[in-house]
């Protein structure tokens, strides 16, 4: 155990507040407070957010456990092509290696491989990041799984980002490139809704014995690319997850050499690469919608027991990296893993470029029509062959070119034929052989009509030419318009990724709280948590379908799949029930045999801020045939039901399992599992004057039972959702039992006061810079003794320990906002650089203190006026200042050119010999508005004495004058010894 993480523990025993620090910086130069991401994850807690402020390669493995629910890794600017990179080849958890490891648990690690995991966690947000794998490394092992009748090998690779056994992550502005799986998810759960035993499974299997544990991900906004599989899904036993609006190209095998050592493993054969690939993945649903898809070799690849059930529309399919018919030089031709001609009724609204081999044009002989005025025929060349893939050939694409024939007098005639396939034509296969024409799924080679396809940055990157006849017509505002997705001008959304005009950046998402439950009367209810932001009004059901009795492919691999039925897809009327956020319970009537599996899929619409039309994701609420429930409910010490509980209060949970018809059950039920869906632990009361340590338990029910509980911690939006489960053995047949209901959690009474810029001495002893001559603003947050933001006003105080460094600027007394947090400003006094000054804010409820520590720096503002500088702001307001006290290490900086007093501004360094320098200027936004070279011609200057390295006009690459705002500098030095030295500084340009 580190100290770190020996000293959360110890407050956390003590009751002080050991989520306190929200938020915490990283960047490899100091600026931040921790210089490796893995250092900031040991600081860390629930809740928290880390930073990457610059965009350094971070080589470490960065893992995400269940310690950490609810955190969000980002960088400075998510949305920038210039973000922080993640690298690491991930190659210690490759086991089991041979059958006798397989046996061992605590060996068997190979799907816990990743540069970056998320391991047993939930609620984590993954934004902005480049994840690098370290370059693709397939492995695998003969012999290693066995059963009753076989042994079975074990294939896999290593990730760049893990997602394992976890719940609601989210990823999204991310780069996700250069492994053997972009991102490699497996929600194993073998409690899940939908969990089954395969081989290697445990021998008992409890569907929705853990209910809602894994899954539920959204994938968005993410480049994943240059992997030989983008995405792999296995093991999705619980919840379904969204994958949209990415761009998911290049990946395949990237060499010759990869694809011989697939080939050389076991079971390599039967992966060849692509975007998408599943395994022992046939229940639990998928929503895959605007995407583009760009040179992958396979789209939609099928493993073992992967399933058919996933909801496809609004995407982008353009031509592979290699034909199928051609595969890696023969290697892998014609896959029949390939699983996109299974969906034909679960895709819409989308566009295929050929994907088997090129389509073939050809000449035919049109007759000249009578309007020409004369006979004869002519030699017309078109599209006279399109095999897209198996199921998917020149007979499934309609046919009905229109050609133009030049008439003698030079006049023109358009003559529709159908002798060709016409660019965009409909692929309508007959009846359950692939696409109907109702799914309006065409053919269209839309790669040669994408703006750019060799520049991930540039901002057309796999941009439809929107000014194209046929990009106009049938990719722009073409959706699928039943899921109700728009743009931010209420046009019904492009195909693929990329937008003719911007989406709503607001949205919500619907999360199950329980399996749907039918009654005997078909009435199916729906219970779902609806998590929408303040801008998101009047939220009404858009879309709402039953999927019934999905097929559970026991023996099924790759494009063996069972198959959707139209007559499986009901469509429901939505209910004019009232919505809000958080908990929802609606019914809605269901028709006909329900089946075994199933599940309701659904879209939420709303107004957004501005009265423009805004939706959720696609929700699925699963469905599991079962007529034995639990009633929950959470009851103060009279008996009466809450609807809201505070932090730390002792409360009753009521449990009484029904049968069918809601009669009372009566048998004894043993090791009824209960638990919160946020993640977070429901405790037994404690003893009298003790903090509640011990997680509930209960190890048996007969009738009903109410036991005494208390929450501790605040959910992510403040309603709490208990979860039982329990399963009965009647005359050999496992009967589960499950039940639901919801709370909101408010937090305690205020006790502890904590420093989050900056940092709490208690959490880092880095001290920020504060800068003379301007007012800093310092911001604290108050909590209660579980760690819970309190939602009240308290009142704080602040004061310098230092007041003849720094000292409190304004008011020294306020108090908290809805969010706990508490903002003072404070200012250099008489301090000089380097000189660190405590402040200590105290709590005036019970006496709380915490501190943070300021270090002041340079003057590194430059303020321009045009034509020259005001000669107060030559060397006195720079960081030429005679005063300035001598220095021992290397520094730079940045000031205003107090020589040509142009529009231009000097770097200085002093301490420093170097050879050659870089220097790397940003906007605010992160933006690259110039780069530029320097070299050291006279070593002989004074090392202690500021020597200017560069001057440097204030235009930007376009030859433009800076506009007004904030920028950095990034500057590298190239030393004589041949090291680097590398700084980071801010200035600022006012007209």
């Amino acid at each position: 155990m580190t100290l770190i993480k020996a000293f959360i523990l110890t407050i956390l025993l003590t009751g002080y507040c050991a989520y306190a620090q929200t938020r915490l910086t990283v960047a490899q130069g100091g600026e931040g407070m921790f210089t490796t991401i893995s250092s900031a994850l040991e600081a860390a807690g629930p809740g928290y957010v880390i930073e990457i402020l610059d965009n350094a390669v971070y080589e470490e493995q960065v893992t995400i456990d269940s310690t950490l629910n609810g955190l969000t890794l980002t960088s400075s600017n998510p949305t920038s092509s210039s973000r922080p990179v993640i690298m690491w080849q991930d190659t210690e958890n490759v086991h089991p290696k041979n059958a006798t490891e397989a046996q061992d648990t605590a060996i068997i690690n190979y799907d816990r491989n990743g540069a970056l995991r998320v391991l047993r966690a939930r609620n984590v947000t993954i934004d902005g990041i480049i994840v690098d794998g370290g370059g693709a490394m397939p492995f695998g092992y003969d012999n290693v799984w066995q059963d009753i009748e076989s042994t079975h090998p074990l294939f896999h690779g290593n990730a760049a980002i893990c997602l394992w056994r976890s719940g609601n992550v989210v990823i999204r502005n991310s780069d996700v490139r250069n492994a053997f799986y972009g991102i490699a998810v497996n929600d194993r759960n073998a409690g899940g809704i939908f969990g089954n035993p395969n081989p290697s499974s445990p021998p008992l299997i409890i569907p929705g014995q853990n209910f809602g544990q894994t899954g539920n991900h959204l994938i968005e906004h993410n480049h994943i690319h240059g992997n030989s599989w983008g995405i792999y899904m296995e093991s999705v036993w619980d919840l379904g997850s969204t994958i949209r609006f990415n761009f998911i190209y290049d990946n395949y095998h990237q060499s010759p050499d990869i694809v011989s050592e697939v080939l050389s493993l076991d079971d390599g054969e039967h992966n060849p690469g692509g975007a998408i690939n599943t395994k022992d993945h046939n229940i639990s649903p998928l929503a895959i919608y605007n995407n583009t898809f760009h040179n992958n070799y396979l789209t939609f690849g099928g493993h073992w027991r992967a399933g058919a059930q996933h909801l496809v529309f609004n995407n982008i399919y353009s031509s592979p990296k290699y034909l199928w018919a051609d595969g890696y030089n023969g290697e892998f031709t014609n896959p029949w893993h390939t699983m996109d001609p299974l969906y034909p009724h679960r895709m819409k609204h989308s566009i295929y470029a050929a994907q088997a081999s090129d389509p073939v044009l050809d000449e035919r002989s049109i007759s000249v029509p009578s309007v020409c005025r004369m006979s004869g025929e002519q030699q017309i060349e078109g599209y006279t062959q399109v095999h897209l893939m198996a199921g998917i050939d020149s007979g499934a694409v309609q046919r009905g070119a229109v050609v133009t024939i030049e008439c003698d007098d030079g006049s023109e005639v358009e003559v529709v034929t159908n002798d060709f396939i016409a660019p965009g034509a409909l692929i309508d296969a007959p009846e359950g052989e692939a696409f109907p024409a109702s799914a309006t799924i065409r053919w269209f080679e839309i790669q040669n009509q994408f703006l750019n396809t060799d520049d991930p940055t540039h901002p057309n990157f796999l941009m439809p030419d929107w000014d194209h006849p046929l990009v106009d017509s049938i990719v722009k505002n073409a959706g699928w318009s039943e899921a109700g997705m728009v743009k931010g001008n209420g046009s019904i959304v492009d195909i693929g990724a990329a937008q003719s005009a911007p989406v709503p950046t607001v949205f919500g998402r619907i999360t199950p709280v329980s399996s749907v439950f039918i009654n005997n009367n078909n009435i199916a209810n729906l219970v779902f948590d609806l998590a929408i932001p303040p801008d998101f009004s009047n939220p009404r059901i858009r879309y709402l379908r039953f999927l019934r009795d999905v097929e559970y492919g026991v023996d099924s691999f790759g494009n063996s799949a069972p198959v959707i039925a139209a007559t499986s897809i009901e469509d429901i009327t939505p209910p004019s029930t009232t919505l809000r956020n958080g908990a929802n319970s609606i019914d809605v009537s269901v028709e006909g045999f329900m089946g075994f599996y199933g599940f309701f899929e659904m879209v939420i619409e709303g107004e957004g801020p501005d009265g423009q039309t805004v939706t959720t994701d696609v929700g699925f609420l699963p469905y599991i045939q079962n007529d034995y429930l639990f009633n929950v409910k959470i009851v103060d010490m009279d008996g009466d039901v809450l609807d809201t509980v505070i932090a730390g209060e002792r409360v009753g949970l009521r449990l009484a399992p029904m049968r069918p018809g809601e009669v009372g059950f009566t048998e004894t039920l043993t090791d009824v599992n209960v638990q919160l869906n946020s993640g977070n632990t429901l405790y037994s009361w404690p003893d009298e004057g003790e903090e509640p340590t011990d997680p509930l338990e209960i190890t048996q029910i007969t009738d009903s039972i109410q036991t005494e509980v208390v929450f501790t911690r605040v959910p992510r939006g403040g309603s709490e959702y208990i979860s039982a489960m329990a399963v009965w053995m009647d005359e050999g047949r496992l009967i589960p039992f499950f039940g639901s209901t919801n709370v909101v959690v408010v937090p305690g009474a205020a006790e502890n006061v904590v420093f989050e810029d900056p940092p709490s001495t208690n959490i880092s002893d880095e001290a920020p810079i504060i800068d003379p001559g301007s007012a800093r603003q310092v911001q604290l947050r108050v909590f209660d003794r579980f760690g819970n933001a309190v939602n009240v006003e308290v009142p704080v105080t602040i004061e310098s320990l230092d007041p003849e460094i720094g000292d409190i600027s304004g008011p020294v007394t306020t108090t908290t906002d809805p969010t706990g947090a508490a903002f003072f400003n404070a200012e250099v006094t008489n301090g000089t650089m380097n000189d660190i000054f405590t402040l200590r804010a105290t709590l005036e409820a019970n006496g709380a203190t915490d501190e943070g520590r300021l270090r002041i720096g340079r003057y590194t503002s430059v303020t321009r006026k045009p034509g020259s500088f005001p000669p107060a702001e030559n060397f006195i307001a720079s960081p030429l200042n005679p005063q300035t006290p001598a220095v021992t290490k290397p520094e730079f900086a940045v000031a205003p050119n107090p020589v040509n007093r142009n529009e231009s501004i000097s770097f200085y360094t002093r301490r420093l010999n170097y050879t050659s320098a870089a220097f790397s200027i940003y906007d605010a936004s992160g933006n690259l508005v110039k780069e530029t070279k320097a070299r050291r011609y006279n070593n002989e200057l004074p090392l202690a004495e500021w020597t200017s390295s560069l001057t440097y006009d204030l235009v930007g690459r376009n030859g433009r004058p800076l506009a007004p705002g904030s920028y950095m500098v990034i500057a590298v030095f190239t030393t004589e010894q041949g090291e680097s030295v590398r700084f980071r500084e801010t200035f600022g340009v006012v007209r």
